[in-house]
């Protein structure tokens, strides 16, 4: 998807990254081998899953102001379903205007 945004709209500088949760270490390298996201590490210091009250698969959408505009959850909207990436895209590419 990013990929697909930085083609059509490149003026928007969509990034994307996933944030693992506290505890899921372990799964690390078994998830840089199936993807290309960035990944970050939560940590119990840190704690962002718990401040944002993240739900396993969320995706949060964020503008230019770090303000979450809209949260997606990829288990419930699956992206194998065109409406559910296109309402996703649409959700990112509101964001970035």
């Amino acid at each position: 998807m990013e990929a697909d945004l930085a083609k059509e709209h490149p003026e928007l500088e969509v990034a994307l990254l996933s944030i693992d949760a506290t505890g899921h270490e372990v799964g690390l390298p078994d998830l840089a081998k199936v993807g290309d996201l960035p990944c970050l590490q939560d940590t119990a210091k840190d704690d962002v899953w718990g401040s944002w009250g993240a739900e396993w698969r969320d995706v949060y959408v964020v503008n230019a102001e770090n303000e979450v505009t809209a949260v997606y959850n990829l288990t419930t909207y699956s992206l194998s379903d065109p409406k559910n990436y296109a309402t996703l895209e649409a959700l990112l590419i509101d964001a970035g205007k």
